[in-house]
This record gives C-alpha cells, sequence and structure tokens, in this order.
C-alpha cells in the first residue's frame, strides 16, 4: 500500500471505523473507499471526482485534505511524465507538426510607438498651458497697472464644523479605548438530580460518538462552535478523534478538554463522575477463624 492509501487506511483504523460507516457518513461508495485506500485510481470514476472523493474521505478522517490533494497531484504528474517519456531511436516519431503563426494586432514597436506619441502630445500640453498662464498674467498687468497676487490665506471652518470635532474625537476615543470582545461562554446547563448530565463544547472540528446508556445518541462531524448536550440514566460514553479539540462539562463543571489534538480518546462518565474502563481485581476468600468459647465467672455466694 502507498502512502496516500496508507495514511487513510490507518486514520480509519485509529478511529475504529468500518467501511460501511464512512459510507453512511460521507455518502462514498465502499467500492471507491476501498480503491482510494488501495490507490486504484483506474477503479474511480474520472480523475474530478477522485479528487472530491480523497478531500472529503480525508476531511472526515480529520487529516489535512490539502497535503493529500498535493500527494494526489504529484502522483498523477509522475504518471503523466512516465507517459510522455521521448520515443527511443528507431521509432515512429509521428507526423511532423506545422507551427503557423498568426498576425498579432499589438505588437512591440506599435506600443512603443504609441507610448513616444503619447508622451510628446503630453509636453506640447503642458507647454501651451505655460504660454497661455503667461498671456494672462500680461493681459492683468497691463490693464490693473499692478501684480496678480496669489492669496495663501488658509480657509476658516465654520463655526458648525467646530462644534462637530471634538464630539466625533470623542467617539473615536471612546471606540479606542474599547477592551477586545469577550468569547462567548457556553449556556447553562440544565442539570437533573440523579441522572448523567454532559456537555460538549466544539473547539476545533472533530469526529464524535455518544452512547448514553448504550444506545447511540451522536455519530458525525461536529464543526467548531457547535454545543452539544446529553442526558442519561447511568453513563454516558464519549468517543473522539480529536481530543484537543472537545471541552467537556460535567453536571455544569468544567472538566477541560478530552485529550490532545489529534488523539482519539475513549471516556465515559456515570453520575458520581468519570469512571475508568478497567476491571478491578476481587479480594480473594480468606477463612473465618472457629469462635472462642470463654467460661462464665462462678456465682457469688454459691
Amino acid at each position: 500500500m502507498n502512502a496516500i492509501g496508507q495514511t487513510l487506511s490507518d486514520a480509519r483504523e485509529k478511529l475504529g471505523l468500518t467501511l460501511e460507516e464512512i459510507e453512511r457518513a460521507t455518502h462514498i461508495r465502499v467500492r471507491h473507499l476501498e480503491a482510494l485506500e488501495r490507490e486504484a485510481w483506474d477503479a474511480l470514476p474520472s480523475p474530478v471526482q477522485a479528487r472530491g472523493f480523497l478531500h472529503n474521505y480525508a476531511d472526515f478522517l480529520g487529516l489535512d485534505p490539502n497535503a493529500i490533494l498535493l500527494q494526489y497531484v504529484d502522483l498523477q504528474q509522475q504518471r503523466r511524465a512516465a507517459l510522455a517519456a521521448p520515443t527511443p531511436p528507431g521509432e515512429s516519431q509521428g507526423t511532423p507538426t506545422v507551427a503557423v503563426r498568426r498576425p498579432r494586432w499589438i505588437s512591440a514597436d506599435l506600443l512603443i510607438s504609441s507610448l513616444v506619441v503619447l508622451g510628446v502630445l503630453a509636453v506640447l500640453v503642458w507647454g501651451v498651458g505655460r504660454m497661455m498662464a503667461g498671456f494672462r498674467a500680461e493681459t492683468v498687468e497691463e490693464a490693473g497697472g499692478g501684480s496678480l497676487v496669489l492669496s495663501t490665506a488658509e480657509p476658516t471652518p465654520s463655526p458648525t464644523a467646530e462644534a462637530a470635532l471634538p464630539e466625533a474625537l470623542a467617539q473615536v476615543q471612546v471606540a479606542s479605548t474599547a477592551g477586545p470582545t469577550e468569547t462567548l461562554e457556553p449556556p447553562p446547563l440544565l442539570t437533573l438530580r440523579g441522572r448523567v448530565n454532559v456537555q460538549l463544547v466544539i473547539e476545533q472540528r472533530a469526529w464524535l460518538r455518544v452512547l448514553a446508556d448504550g444506545t447511540e445518541q451522536y455519530s458525525d462531524r461536529a464543526d467548531a462552535g457547535e454545543i452539544l448536550e446529553f442526558q442519561a440514566q447511568q453513563t454516558i460514553e464519549v468517543i473522539t478523534g480529536n481530543g484537543g479539540g472537545v471541552r467537556v462539562f460535567f453536571q455544569g463543571q468544567d472538566m477541560g478538554l478530552m485529550g490532545e489534538f489529534g488523539d482519539a480518546v475513549v471516556r465515559i462518565w456515570g453520575e458520581a463522575g468519570l469512571l475508568t474502563p478497567t476491571a478491578t481485581a476481587t479480594a480473594p476468600i480468606t477463612a473465618t477463624p472457629p469462635a472462642q468459647t470463654t467460661a462464665a465467672p462462678p456465682a457469688a455466694g454459691g
């Protein structure tokens, strides 16, 4: 088994899933899943559907779909390069092709000529503008007998603008001093006495399977931001393929993350708390010593 198929198979076995369970969750046929794990690309309908199957399958298993697709693209390029290898000498090279060069409407020479013409026109327009400005200055000077004075006084702001400026600055200052947005806490869990209450807050995408008193209540991929609540009479069992992405609240108390990122974790909670799914040794049976009879003291005055 090659790299892609081995990666998919190892991830599926780590989660303890069968191909039939994955088919029900991803709607990918079992024969296509087997072809992906065997890297039998010719058994898939088309390369486009093969990339889609790879993306959905890797995403469901908690793998990086982009990395899997890059491996698939490299593999396909290697196959095409092997098929396009040069033909050995002596074999037929096929009919030679004739390259036909079509004339282009825009060439490099035409583009350079256009830029030069535009530059000359810009210089001419600038020169004419300078000449007209000089003629106007001379005409004003002759008519008024004095020189043309340009006003350099700064514009006086209006009273309305001065009144609105402090208010706008105050709003900007309030907005800049506002603290960061608080992280939304999960809603309070309605706990019932005599029952097991578990709340799961999904911080990163993770596959989950939840059993309440041995009955499956949830089996799917949960996205970040989802909040799942479960109640049972005796036990609640949670199985996940990403322990670092699931935070547990038991009976309304934060129990922290189930594990590290990418770890497959199994946890069982009872009414008394977290249960350890390991058998306890039975104490050996010891013989009980026989009871000893104590003589009664003689009666006084007998």
